[in-house]
């Protein structure tokens, strides 16, 4: 997800301010329509395997899963409390939401970067104790 966010905040979502305002609705429109069932899976996903690195009983630091809980939580409130509702406005041609979208991207985009790193931590984590028990 951290790899989709970056793409989407530096080119997708700059690129609506320069879609034809008679064009933008069918455009946000077609738009949701393509990216909905690239992004909602991996969303799924990520939360699953944060959920299922925690339930694994790995020892790792509480900061670390307390960490990739709430930037877990922090995007998907975001997504639904901010984007979603800005993504609507800009498909009923409101051109004023397409920078308020950028800008609290940015939030989406740093979390999801936060929790890719915590996630990849968790991993080492996991792999390392597990060598650690095998070995």
């Amino acid at each position: 997800m951290a790899g989709v966010l970056w793409i989407v905040q530096l080119v997708v979502y700059p690129a609506f301010a320069i879609v034809p305002v008679d064009t933008l609705p069918t455009y946000a429109v077609a738009h949701a329509r393509r990216i909905t069932p690239i992004v909602a899976p991996l969303m799924l996903v990520e939360a699953v395997t944060f959920v299922a690195l925690v339930a694994m009983k790995v020892e790792m630091p509480a900061w670390l899963v307390i960490a990739g809980g709430l930037t877990l939580v922090a995007n998907w409130v975001s997504t639904f409390l901010w984007q979603v509702p800005l993504h609507g406005r800009i498909q009923r041609g409101d051109v004023d939401a397409i920078a308020k979208l950028v800008r609290s991207n940015w939030l989406r985009t740093l979390c999801w970067s936060g929790h890719a790193a915590i996630g990849m931590m968790m991993v080492w984590l996991v792999l390392s104790r597990s060598a650690i028990v095998a070995g």
